[in-house]
Formats: structure tokens, C-alpha cells, sequence
């Protein structure tokens, strides 16, 4: 597979087999720059090292109380970010199902008990890519043989290592993989044995809309939305959209967010401004923002 020559400026796509995605991709970049006015690759060490909205009381009071170190080194990392990422919802295009993985692997180093991923979008839209990456991150075992989920409320575990927040330090945690699309509304007695199943565990739910309209979401949940483009229905290239929940995940979102912004082209993820995000949802049937 060909390469870029480090020497080019404006070459971002790191496995480039694709010279048309590559310019596409060059292109977005600019957009991108121009709409956030942030230039990730200018930033100074400094500003790499902390590049990290000031955010304001009453969100930094939604942090949990348990992690009080923990807590308090996030909201100094967060206080230095440039005010565009304010740690609520934004749209990347990711150009490949290794990219795709790569965000998968970023959000699972950073793992902690009770997080819940809330995989929603079209059919073969990447989340069981997602989740396949997400695992193998977590476990420490980019072989590990990940099999698509069955429908059901029984979910697949792994064993995974995130923070536990009762000793603000990282331990094993179960890594949780489950389908539940397509299936009826269960007792309320199992909607609260399934609430009561994501505090201590790292959860990710494909199609996890059916828990919301069951009354049974997580708490601490990050959606993400994954959709093919109009223009490109065939290639891997996808539009995820990514909307925090509860003022913890705003933090880490825009910590994410920032970091994406900066470096993120690099590893075949891109940043998109809201303009760019609607011109690239423009036709397609469900372009609301995602609820669960």
C-alpha cells in the first residue's frame, strides 16, 4: 500500500490508496481550519502538551466526586482548551475502518468503570467495527477473535483494564458488548437488572436507540452515530457524530475533540465544522442529532 512522502504539507491520510479520498481529504482540512480557526499543527508544544473551554462551575460540579484528583487534573487540562471545543456535540469523517478503529482505541485507553458507548446509525455503518477495536484496545490484544454480538440482552464480556473511581486507579474492568436491536420491550424488572448492570462495567450497546425507548439508557453514556456518505455509499469512509452525556463526558469530549482537531488527519480522522457536517448529511433521511 502507498504511503505519502513526509515531505508533503497537505498530506494527512496516512494508508493512501485512494488518491481521490486523499485530495477530498485535503480539501476538508482547509474547510476545517477555516471554520475552527485553529490550525492543530501550529500549536506550540506547550499548547500540545495541554492543548486542552474553561468550563464552568456547575459543569465541573457534575464531575464525580469520587476521583477527586483525577477530577481536579482534568478541569486544569480542560481550562486551557481553545473555547471552539466546549465539550458538546461534533462530527468527524472517518476515512477507513482502521481509522474508525483508532477513535475506538482512543476512547478505550481512557476507559473508566460505568462509561457506556451507545452505538447508533445505518446497517454496516461500523459499529461492530467499532466495538471489535474498542475491545482489542481494552483487553491489550489486537488479536483477539471478537465475534458479532447475538440480539440479545445477554451481552459478550471481556476482560478489559480502565479506571475503577472507588481507588482512583486502573484495575480490571468487564468490557461488555450487546445487540439489542429489533428486540420487544423486556419486563421492568430486566430493564432494571440492565440498569444496574452498567455502573460497574464498560458497556457498548449496538442499535442502543431500543434502550432508550425502553426507558433503560445508561447514565453515563457517549452516543455515537455512525452514517455512510450520499456521495461515497460503497467506500469505508464514514461521518460519526459523537454526543456526550452528563458534564464527566463533556470533559472528555472536548479534551477528545481538541486532541482530534490537532492530530487527528494524521490517523485518517477529521474534524468537520457544523457547516461542512450538514452538507455532508444533506439528503439523508435521518440527520438529527442523536437523543440516546
Amino acid at each position: 500500500m502507498a504511503t505519502h512522502p513526509s515531505a508533503s504539507p497537505k498530506c494527512y491520510h496516512r494508508p493512501c490508496d485512494n488518491p481521490g479520498m486523499c485530495a477530498a481529504l485535503s480539501r476538508l482540512r482547509d474547510t476545517s481550519d477555516r471554520l475552527t480557526g485553529l490550525d492543530p499543527l501550529d500549536l506550540s508544544r506547550s499548547s500540545r502538551m495541554a492543548a486542552t473551554v474553561s468550563l464552568p462551575a456547575a459543569r465541573a460540579a457534575q464531575l464525580p466526586r469520587r476521583s477527586s484528583a483525577r477530577r481536579v487534573a482534568l478541569v486544569v487540562r480542560a481550562s486551557a482548551l481553545p473555547e471552539q471545543f466546549t465539550g458538546k456535540q461534533f462530527s468527524l469523517l472517518s476515512t477507513s475502518e482502521d481509522a474508525t478503529g483508532r477513535l475506538a482505541g482512543l476512547l478505550a485507553a481512557e476507559m473508566r468503570a460505568g462509561d457506556a458507548f451507545c452505538l447508533k446509525g445505518d446497517q454496516g455503518g461500523g459499529k461492530t467495527t467499532f466495538s471489535r477495536a474498542f475491545v482489542r484496545a481494552a483487553s491489550g490484544n489486537p488479536g483477539l477473535e471478537v465475534p458479532r454480538p447475538p440480539v440479545s440482552l445477554q451481552p459478550a464480556q471481556y476482560e478489559g483494564m480502565g479506571l475503577l473511581p472507588a481507588v482512583d486507579d486502573k484495575g480490571p474492568l468487564p468490557v461488555l458488548h450487546m445487540d439489542v436491536g429489533g428486540l420487544p420491550r423486556p419486563s421492568d424488572e430486566e430493564c432494571q437488572r440492565l440498569q444496574e448492570m452498567f455502573p460497574g462495567a464498560v458497556s457498548l450497546i449496538e442499535w442502543a436507540e431500543t434502550l432508550w425507548e425502553w426507558g433503560a439508557a445508561p447514565e453515563q453514556r457517549l452516543a455515537l452515530y455512525f452514517r455512510r456518505l450520499p456521495s461515497s455509499p460503497d467506500s469505508d469512509a464514514r461521518l460519526i457524530t459523537v454526543v456526550p452525556h452528563t458534564g464527566w463526558w463533556e470533559v472528555r469530549i472536548a479534551l477528545l475533540q481538541a486532541n482530534l482537531s490537532r492530530s487527528g488527519m494524521e490517523d485518517g480522522l477529521v474534524v468537520l465544522g457544523d457547516d461542512m457536517a450538514a452538507q455532508l448529511t444533506a439528503g439523508l433521511p435521518e440527520c438529527a442529532p442523536v437523543t440516546v
